[in-house]
C-alpha cells in the first residue's frame, strides 16, 4: 500500500470509529490485516472461506454481517474484479455502504503501465521488492511472482502451444503457489505435486529416489531444489529415468554469475554457515556456470534459453525479467 493511502485508511477508521470488513484475502489482504489486525471484524473470501484466520473464520459474503460504521475494504487484483466485487456488496447491504479499495498497484488492461505479469495478466505500475536482501520491482503484486517465474512461465506456454494435453501428465517438485493453479488448469488430474516433506502436495517424494517406473512423466518442472540437496547428480538422474523419452523438464537453480565452477563444501552444514557461504541458511551449493555440466553428465541433452534470445529488450523490461530470473535450462533425453 502506498503511504498516503495507508494513512487516509487509518484517519477514515479513526474518525468514524469503525470496523474493518477485508474482501479477498490475497497478500495484499494479508498485508492490511496485519496492518489493521485489531479494527478486523470480518474477512471475505469465495475461494477461502472456511479458513480459521487467528480468532476470523473467513466467510462469504453471504454469511458477512455488515454495521453501518464498518468499512469494507476491497484487495482486488485488478478493475474488472473490483467493479464486480463492489457490486456484490451493494447488491447485499445496499448502495450506501461505505467501501475502499486498494489500487496502488493495480491497472486493469492499461498497457501504458510500467509492469506486467504474463502469468496473471495482471498491469500495474510497479512489481514490489522481494528476498532476504530485497531486490526492488521484482514481484508481481497480484500473484507473487518472481522474475524467474515469469520467464518460466513464458518458454511453458511456448513450448505447450498447439499441443493436446489430455493424456499428457506433469510432475511438478516443490510447487510454488504461482504455477500450481496454472499447472491445474492445463492437466487437470493428469498433474502431479510433490515434495520432500510431503505437506500440500498429491505425494511425498524424495527425487533422490523416485518409487514411480521409468518413463513415467511427460513433462517435469523443477525450479530451485537442486541447491537444497546434498546429492544433486543422483536427482538429476532420477528426473531423467522418470521422463518419457518424448518429453521435456524445465531444471532450474540459481547460479552465481560471476562463478565458473560450483562451490560446495558438506562440512558447512550450521545455517548460519551456510546463510555466509551460500547467501542461504538451506542452501548446500553455490552453482556456478558449470551447472548445465551437471546436467549433461545426468545424460540429459540441454538448450539453454536465454530471455533475450525471444525477448525484445522493451518486453524485458515491462515483465520486470531481470538478470536474476537468469536463464531457462530445457531439458530432454
Amino acid at each position: 500500500m502506498h503511504k498516503n493511502e495507508l494513512t487516509y485508511l487509518t484517519k477514515k477508521l479513526n474518525d468514524c470509529n469503525s470496523k474493518l470488513i477485508i474482501y479477498g484475502f490475497n497478500n495484499i489482504g494479508y498485508c492490511i490485516y496485519q496492518i489493521f489486525k485489531d479494527k478486523v471484524v470480518d474477512i471475505v473470501d469465495r475461494v477461502k472461506q472456511g479458513e480459521i484466520i487467528d480468532r476470523i473464520s473467513i466467510k462469504s459474503i453471504e454469511d458477512c454481517e455488515y454495521n453501518p460504521n464498518d468499512i469494507f475494504v476491497i484487495a482486488s487484483v485488478n478493475n474488472n474484479a473490483n467493479k464486480e466485487i463492489r457490486k456484490s456488496i451493494i447488491s447485499k447491504f445496499g448502495d450506501k455502504t461505505k467501501i475502499y479499495s486498494i489500487n496502488d498497484y493495480y491497472f486493469d488492461e492499461n498497457e501504458d503501465m510500467a509492469r506486467y505479469c504474463p502469468i496473471c495478466k495482471t498491469h500495474s505500475n510497479y512489481f514490489k521488492p522481494f528476498g532476504i536482501n530485497p531486490r526492488k520491482d521484482v514481484q508481481c503484486p497480484a500473484c507473487g511472482s518472481l522474475e524467474r517465474h515469469r520467464l518460466s512461465w513464458l518458454v511453458i506456454e511456448e513450448k505447450l502451444k498447439n499441443i493436446n494435453l489430455r493424456n499428457k501428465n506433469l510432475l511438478h517438485i516443490a510447487p510454488e503457489q504461482i504455477f500450481k493453479e496454472k499447472f491445474a488448469e492445463l492437466f487437470k488430474e493428469n498433474y502431479v505435486t510433490a515434495d520432500i516433506s510431503g505437506k500440500g502436495v498429491y505425494m511425498q517424494m524424495d527425487i533422490t529416489d523416485i518409487k514411480l517406473p521409468d518413463n513415467s512423466f511427460d513433462y517435469i518442472y523443477c525450479s530451485h531444489v537442486f541447491e537444497h540437496i546434498i546429492d544433486d547428480r543422483e536427482a538429476m538422474r532420477e528426473l531423467h529415468r522418470v521422463l518419457k523419452s518424448d518429453g521435456w523438464a524445465i531444471l532450474l537453480v540459481p547460479i552465481v554469475l560471476k562463478k565458473s565452477h560450483t562451490e560446495e563444501d558438506f562440512s558447512i552444514i550450521s545455517k548460519e554457515d551456510r546463510l555466509k557461504h551460500y547467501g542461504h541458511p538451506e542452501h548446500v551449493r553455490n552453482y556456478g556456470s558449470d551447472y548445465i555440466d551437471r546436467l549433461i553428465e545426468s545424460g540429459w541433452k540441454v538448450e539453454v534459453i536465454y530471455p533475450e534470445g525471444f525477448l525484445t529488450h522493451k518486453e524485458i523490461e515491462f515483465m520486470g525479467i531481470t538478470k536474476a530470473a537468469g536463464e531457462i535450462y530445457f531439458c530432454t533425453k
